[in-house]
């Protein structure tokens, strides 16, 4: 197991360019190991962070892999809450959506660092879901064994209670679930589905958007999409795709193509995907026609240790910033760490797409 001073070294990594600030001043900055006793920008103070979107936007918040956080600085999942917290009102934040790997051993202390930093979400009101990676479940020699979790210890049916309307797959279990939305943009369903969700999970997923009948509905869930902006896909590609979840010995596990072919391309309202898990540059992104001939647009985000360029801190804090315009169809991506108070520039990190 890497020690803490191990990641820490990641953080002499950088100079990195990052995007500061709303006038997009290009600057190189460099972030102190946390052993020199200097911080970076953000971490003593929740930022105030204007909102640079029209009259009538609304947002949603991702908020990708926090296992390294969890495990080795629970100051920067905790940041990313308080602001989350600070600007819901600001920012018209209906929902912060956990990718999962919400820790990295599934143990009671890192669950417990989270349970403090989302009690911030649950004092302000801000509804959110969260749900199983690979690494919130039992593992035995490196590798995810079983669903069993922790999760379900510190999170219950109660947390959920801020949502306009919820519901469980199971009774008592959170990591599959359902949220409405209400919005400009009409009713919107958020399906919140465990690291590869076997096949009843999907067949429920199907039954909700049947009953709830939405205008559109966004699938959470942690393990779908390759650094490389292709599904993962066993039958095709076996091994070859890094932390492929179906090479993980879990009974009824499912990967990104099958969950593509047998819930996401079969309901034209499921327009959006967003995932973490894979790493890469930290951002994928594909497009693809459902069954219906319409694009459904799928999203990784995930910034934690392993990211090249490295970020350092873990994740350095970084959350997907989900914008809904009012005109009813464009939704803007932006990436922001509150952490350090600085935007991700470029196309990967800063998109628009069309959910018409």
């Amino acid at each position: 197991m890497p020690t803490r001073r191990d990641f820490t070294k990641l953080a002499s990594l950088l100079p990195l360019a990052f995007t500061r600030g709303l006038a997009g001043e290009k600057s190189t900055v460099s972030v102190a190991a946390p052993e020199t006793g200097t911080l970076p920008r953000g971490v003593d103070y929740v930022p105030t962070t204007p909102f640079d979107a029209p009259a009538g936007t609304w947002s949603l918040v991702a908020i990708p892999d926090s296992q390294h956080d969890a495990a080795f600085y629970p100051e920067v999942f905790q940041r990313q809450m308080e602001w989350i917290a600070a600007h819901k009102d600001s920012h018209h934040i209906k929902m912060a959506l956990h990718e999962g790997d919400v820790t990295d051993d599934n143990g009671l202390r890192q669950w417990g660092r989270v349970r403090k930093a989302m009690d911030a979400l649950k004092a302000a009101r801000v509804p959110y879901s969260i749900t199983t990676g690979n690494h919130d479940v039992e593992v035995v020699n490196g590798k995810s064994v079983s669903r069993v979790t922790k999760l379900n210890d510190f999170f219950k049916e109660a947390d959920y209670g801020d949502s306009p309307a919820f519901g469980l797959q199971q009774p008592g279990r959170v990591e599959n679930s359902w949220h409405e939305l209400d919005s400009s943009w009409g009713r919107m369903l958020v399906l919140s589905l465990e690291f590869g969700p076997p096949r009843e999970v999907l067949a429920w997923a199907r039954g909700i958007i049947a009953e709830r009948r939405p205008r559109r509905t966004i699938l959470l869930t942690h393990a779908y999409l390759c650094a490389d902006g292709t599904r993962y896909d066993y039958d095709a590609k076996g091994d070859s795709q890094s932390a492929t979840p179906r090479g993980y010995p879990i009974s009824g596990i499912t990967d990104g193509e099958i969950v593509w072919r047998e819930l996401v391309a079969k309901e034209d309202s499921l327009r959006l995907v967003v995932c973490g898990h894979t790493i890469g540059n930290g951002a994928a992104y594909l497009a693809s026609r459902n069954d219906a001939g319409n694009t459904c647009h799928q999203v990784m985000a995930n910034y934690q240790m392993q990211v090249r360029p490295a970020r350092g801190y873990g994740s350095g804090g970084f959350l997907l910033l989900m914008r809904f315009l009012p005109d009813g169809k464009t939704m803007s991506f932006k990436t922001y760490s509150p952490f350090y108070n600085l935007w991700l520039g470029g196309p990967a990190q800063e998109f628009s797409v069309d959910l018409s």
